[in-house]
């Protein structure tokens, strides 16, 4: 299945993307330390499905979800700059809900370049994550 690309047509300065919202399991954490190679036990269980925090690079899945939603992401573009900001802490089987929005969007030498701030927070609002991306569109 063919998904529609987000196009940097598509975007405006102040749009707000749907909510992504998610409930991490140790199985997706455990995944993500073997595939980063993180040994920090803070995310492993000491007693079988015991909640474990959530790392905060986990958070960019999440972050890339909420500006895509069922979109797909134009090949061709890359990174300028990212910033996390890690605000709080979340644990396993935790609702998360990431909002994201676009904060700047122009052109300069010749690319087009979109700015897009993403934050998760749990259902009662308090921030967990933020994470700041400026990035060179393709199209």
């Amino acid at each position: 299945m063919n998904k529609n690309e987000l196009t940097f047509e598509m975007m405006h300065e102040g749009m707000t993307f749907s909510p992504y919202e998610c409930v991490v399991t140790n199985v997706e954490v455990n995944f993500f330390l073997r595939a980063t190679a993180d040994d920090n036990d803070l995310y492993t269980e000491k007693q079988v499905n015991e909640p474990v925090y959530i790392p905060p690079a986990m958070s960019y899945i999440f972050f890339r979800r909420s500006y895509l939603n069922d979109m797909a992401m134009p090949g061709g573009g890359f990174v300028r700059s990212m910033k996390f900001n890690v605000c709080g802490t979340a644990k396993t089987g935790e609702k998360l809900i990431t909002q994201s929005i676009v904060k700047e969007k122009y052109e300069a030498n010749g690319q087009k370049r979109i700015t897009i701030e993403g934050t998760t927070s749990n259902p009662e609002g308090k921030k967990i994550f933020i994470i700041t991306l400026a990035a060179v569109w393709p199209r």
